[in-house]
């Protein structure tokens, strides 16, 4: 069986390393980006089993890739985590609106992600 691919969007790179480091070691295999233009561009041609997004990025934020992806008919199923600063009930419902399969607000445990993703790889 292939271990499951992962997509990491997150502009802070040193998060973005950290999340990269502790996902390989539960043995998903792991794609990064810092752009979710570009990452994007790879989601259409490779179709991971999962997206972890930052919010909060330049160029375009999570929820409007999000939206863009769920519009995508042959991406729309892919699970997301939506990670992000924003926190409370407001900013959640927002993220799960636009499409999010789940929402994690910042700062979180390295086991509480890989808990949502196990979760919603297990479910797909």
């Amino acid at each position: 069986m292939r271990s499951k691919m992962l997509v990491v969007i997150d502009d802070e790179s040193d998060l973005l390393d950290l999340l990269e480091y502790n996902l390989l070691r539960q043995g998903f295999e792991v794609v990064t980006f810092e752009r979710a233009t570009h990452a994007y561009e790879f989601i259409k041609e490779q179709r991971p089993d999962l997206i972890v997004c930052d919010w909060m990025m330049p160029e375009m934020d999570g929820v409007e890739f999000c939206q863009k992806l769920r519009s995508d008919l042959t991406l729309s199923s892919i699970p997301l985590v939506m990670i992000t600063c924003h926190n409370g009930d407001k900013a959640k419902n927002k993220a799960l609106n636009a499409g999010a399969s789940a929402f994690l607000p910042k700062p979180f445990q390295i086991s509480s992600l890989v808990g949502k993703v196990s979760q919603l790889l297990a479910a797909g």
